[in-house]
């Protein structure tokens, strides 16, 4: 007699699937194609499970969304033992880059949404906390939004363009061709010295090198994105957040001057 499942019987699915496992497969999946380009068949198809053991563990898809969201800002942005409001936002943004960029949309969600995560709230009241202290007052929230929502929103374009999602226009390549395109201009830049051209190309340049060492990325985005950001945005992304600081640094200085 055959042990094998008759035509139109019905298929046993795996029931006992901790909250955990199925955060690690959508994990993995967002690794592989993005946060917003799997779906919640895809999850239970790799668990092989059904919808309804997922919902029970999370209510809907925005649940699970926000579950991985939480494990991975909380691996992205720890909490710091900095004492000062400089070493704390460095200590928590300098890692970002490097720790969400394997996980394609993570950072897009938390811009839209927010970093109001329930394990992550202690890290906002401390960074509120030393910023307040450190001579921002009252305008705390305002200094530690400005900086997180900065570096988030950066990777998140960063997100698009690697992976093809957002219609991000005109592509790097684009911006490339117009640069070196002859202009037409005559004489000299606004030193007086630097010809415009030449300056166009410094800009051209500079931009070719955030796709030099991923190639695959010139003109289009990849299905699967590297682990690791290209050497330019990391430089590129350190020097944005050297900026930021020095920014509030420098509202902080106007803020005693003017006392």
């Amino acid at each position: 007699m055959s042990t094998g499942n008759r035509s139109g019987s019905r298929r046993h699915y795996r029931t006992g699937i901790s909250a955990d496992a199925i955060i690690d497969s959508a994990l993995s999946l967002t690794r592989e194609v993005g946060l917003q380009a799997w779906s919640t068949r895809d999850l239970a198809t790799r668990l092989d499970t059904s919808l309804s053991v997922l919902y029970r563990k999370f209510g809907d898809r925005a649940g699970i969304e926000a579950a991985v969201v939480e494990r991975v800002i909380l691996r992205a942005m720890p909490m710091s033992s900095a004492t000062d409001w400089r070493g704390w936002l460095t200590d928590m943004l300098a890692p970002a880059l490097l720790r969400l960029w394997p996980y394609p949309g993570v950072a897009e969600w938390t811009f839209f949404h927010g970093p109001a995560l329930p394990s992550v709230i202690p890290t906002i009241s401390r960074g509120i906390e030393l910023l307040r202290d450190g001579g921002f007052g009252e305008d705390a929230p305002l200094a530690y939004s400005v900086a997180f929502n900065t570096v988030i929103s950066e990777i998140a374009l960063s997100d698009q363009r690697r992976t093809g999602r957002g219609g991000v226009q005109p592509t790097r390549a684009d911006f490339v061709q117009v640069l070196r395109a002859p202009s037409g201009t005559e004489g000299h830049g606004p030193d007086g010295n630097t010809p415009p051209q030449h300056s166009a190309e410094e800009m051209a340049t500079f931009i070719e090198q955030f796709d030099a060492d991923n190639p695959t990325a010139a003109g289009g985005g990849v299905p699967c994105p590297p682990d690791q950001p290209p050497a330019a945005t990391s430089r590129y992304f350190a020097y944005l957040l050297d900026s930021v600081i020095a920014g509030l640094q420098h509202q902080l200085d106007a803020r005693s001057e003017n006392r």
